[in-house]
């Protein structure tokens, strides 16, 4: 992973000695959901093989997403950019009365480094509506762990996993610049295969991990040397200036 990320930074190292670029610098805070279809189906294998009633209390729901962007524009259409965010879901089986109580839990995280493609389809008075897609890597750590209270009786467990996958994201932006301040608004398509754990071993298990799923939120950061287009009566100026130009005899 880090090996992939300082080539990344080295890229755009090279890119941003480029004649006429413009820099774009964005955070990222939204919202996203995720399928992971296998994890749910261990949750319902657990809680079916318990000889107790279990509650599920969470099954992988919406949750925050953060991130960010770094991007290199060439002209006033179309820029290239990398794309980093950071996921964290999780489900809980649980049960709790007078003689004791059990939890189980999964807690997922991942860590998506992309390469972005993105191009300009609307720009007027600082108004602007991007069309993007992001193809790279996804790094996924799942922590199970189970807790049995009964009495005198107290188990613990834990073990930890990993995935690596890649993934494809679609995405529309909405955004508005004043001056370098530049804000908006993003939805996106979340494509990832299913990948499978392996364990601390590198052992690899049947169950997979998938993170697709609706991506959305805000941005907010900067823009810088964005070009302006002439205005028309500057256009008009240099065409009458043109006319009024004598040959010399």
């Amino acid at each position: 992973m880090l090996k992939r990320f300082i080539t990344v930074v080295l890229i755009f190292s090279a890119l941003l000695t480029a004649e006429a670029q413009q820099l774009e610098l964005m955070f990222a805070a939204g919202f996203a959901s995720s399928s992971m279809y296998d994890l749910k189906d261990l949750n319902s294998q657990v809680k079916n093989n318990l000889p107790f009633q279990t509650d599920v209390v969470s099954n992988f729901p919406v949750t925050p997403q953060y991130g960010g962007i770094v991007a290199v524009h060439f002209g006033n259409v179309y820029k290239l950019g990398m794309l980093y965010a950071f996921n964290s879901t999780g489900s809980r089986l649980a049960a709790a009365d007078y003689s004791g109580s059990y939890r189980f839990d999964d807690i997922v995280t991942s860590h998506s480094i992309g390469l972005m493609n993105g191009f300009t389809v609307f720009d007027k008075k600082g108004f602007g509506l991007d069309l993007e897609i992001t193809l790279g890597e996804v790094f996924t750590t799942v922590k199970i762990s189970e807790d049995f209270n009964m009495g005198d009786i107290s188990e613990s467990t834990s073990e930890k996993f990993t995935s690596r996958g890649f993934f494809i994201e679609p995405r529309i932006e909405a955004n508005y610049q004043w001056k370098l301040l530049k804000a908006g608004v993003y939805l996106g398509c979340y494509f990832n295969p299913g990948a499978k754990l392996a364990n601390s071993s590198a052992q690899k298990a049947s169950t997979t991990t998938n993170w697709s799923g609706i991506r959305f939120g805000l941005l907010i950061g900067i823009q810088t040397g964005k070009k302006k287009k002439p205005t028309s009566s500057k256009r008009l100026d240099e065409s009458t200036a043109m006319m009024n130009i004598q040959p010399s005899p």
